[in-house]
């Protein structure tokens, strides 16, 4: 038992691993495909008043404090509750899309962000509980497994991006534009500031257009919904007695911070949020929408989430024969690349080509972090996974709230240099941590053989 949280019974998987984790997949293919279609959509269509920037704020900020008690819902409601509940916050949340206003769009905003801590910590407890299965029953390496299973469903879940994204981009191409003008690209990509009036570049789709997409999304959410409802298996909870409060979850955040190599990680999981509004606000808007029209932002995002979903599924099979560290370290160094790129890049009229070869190659990057980041947090930290997957979520929150709120206040390439600068301090203390994960694992290996061998002795 640990000496930071006491944890939850493993699920009873047994042969139904890969069965509930396609299910957990299917589900959240189709809300997601809602939900990542429309926050990609969110700098552009709701724009007047930083509408869309200011909401998803919201939404993060709330997910911060969700993410604090989400060990105490989970603990309360269960896991499959908790994902049941979370998809309804997002029925809530495209609905209020109907009919965008600082009244509707920001309550739904916070009601989402209040159920989004305890979706995605119930999401890596679900899934590290069938990679634990997965490796008993079968005898593969657990890191392997790990592997393996994320792979899975982050496949699936990578579709998401390109269900939703083609679904916008046909929907809004039933709509009529005006072409950008040729001068006003000069104030687009890493020269996109807030006093450059970008707002006035963008052209909105006709409200018939928007309503028909909305509608579709919707439709998706419903459907998400009842695929978990009916075919996921439930999660057996913590005993009463074992129920933590509020206070109590909290204080296990900060213990965990404290004792465990997790501090390290805080960086990185900074990071992981950074990049990922990189990719929904920057590249979308000031990449896509300012110089090629919002019509055009489906389609990038399209080829983003073929490459991403492809790069889960390859990634996690390569796994198998290369360690984690090398595959994150290759994620880093792409990112990194394409950022410098971003930042010398005034996109051109002409070269819209050069968008889809961003987006293609951020995908690919995006779908080595999906798979591998959750197999460092569920092996490393396993005997604290439910408090580690909540600090994980909750740093990623606070990271994607303050982005959010600079977003609107600071030019492109201000954003871009702030997010290469944790790229290289993420990076460098994640190296740390796996070099001292590495380290224990070799000890306890060794002081495992010597009892073999100190067994073997007396026996004879």
């Amino acid at each position: 038992m640990s000496d930071v949280e006491t944890e939850e019974t493993p699920l009873p998987l047994f042969g139904k691993e890969t069965k509930n984790t396609i299910v957990l997949g299917l589900g959240f293919l189709f809300v997601f495909s809602s939900y990542m279609s429309l926050q990609n959509l969110q700098g552009s269509l709701n724009d007047e008043g930083g509408l869309g920037v200011l909401s998803l704020s919201c939404l993060y900020a709330a997910a911060i404090l969700s993410a604090i008690y989400a060990p105490t819902w989970i603990t309360v409601v269960g896991v499959k509750r908790s994902v049941v509940i979370a998809f309804s916050g997002h029925l809530i949340y495209v609905a209020s899309n109907f009919y965008p206003s600082f009244a509707t769009l920001i309550p739904s905003s916070i009601i989402l962000g209040a159920v989004t801590g305890p979706l995605w910590t119930s999401l890596g407890i679900y899934l590290t509980s069938c990679a634990f299965s997965f490796s008993e029953r079968t005898g593969v390496e657990l890191q392997t497994s790990l592997s393996r299973i994320n792979g899975i469903f982050f496949g699936m879940f990578e579709l998401s991006n390109i269900v939703g994204n083609l679904l916008s981009s046909l929907v809004l191409y039933q709509g009529q534009y005006n072409s950008t003008n040729l001068n006003t690209t000069s104030f687009c990509g890493a020269h996109d500031c807030p006093e450059a009036e970008t707002v006035d570049i963008i052209a909105d789709p006709e409200p018939t257009v928007v309503y028909m997409l909305l509608g579709v999304f919707l439709g998706c959410v419903a459907t998400g919904l009842g695929v978990v409802i009916i075919f996921l298996s439930p999660v057996h909870n913590q005993s009463p007695t074992n129920k933590n409060t509020i206070k109590q979850s909290l204080w296990s955040w900060f213990r965990l911070i404290i004792k465990t190599d997790i501090k390290f990680l805080l960086p990185f999981m900074l990071y992981l949020a950074i990049e990922q509004v990189v990719a929904f606000t920057e590249l979308t808007k000031s990449y896509v929408s300012c110089p090629f029209g919002i019509q055009n932002v489906g389609y990038v995002m399209t080829v983003y989430g073929v490459s991403s979903a492809t790069s889960s599924f390859v990634f996690s099979k390569l796994a198998r024969f290369a360690r984690r560290y090398f595959l994150l370290g290759l994620a880093g160094v792409l990112q990194m690349a394409l950022m410098l790129w971003m930042y010398h890049l005034v996109p051109s009229y002409h070269e819209i080509h050069l968008v889809y070869v961003i987006s293609s190659a951020w995908g690919v990057a995006e779908g080595i972090w999906k798979t591998q980041t959750n197999s460092v947090i569920g092996e490393i930290f396993h005997d604290n996974k439910q408090s580690a997957f909540a600090v994980y979520e909750g740093v990623k929150s606070i990271a994607f709230t303050c982005t959010f709120v600079y977003s609107s206040m600071l030019c492109v390439y201000v954003k871009i240099i702030i997010a290469m600068t944790f790229l290289v301090l993420g990076m460098a203390l994640y190296a740390l941590v796996e070099v001292r994960y590495l380290r224990k694992s070799n000890k306890r290996m060794s002081e495992d053989e010597k009892e073999e061998a100190a067994k073997l002795e007396k026996s004879n």
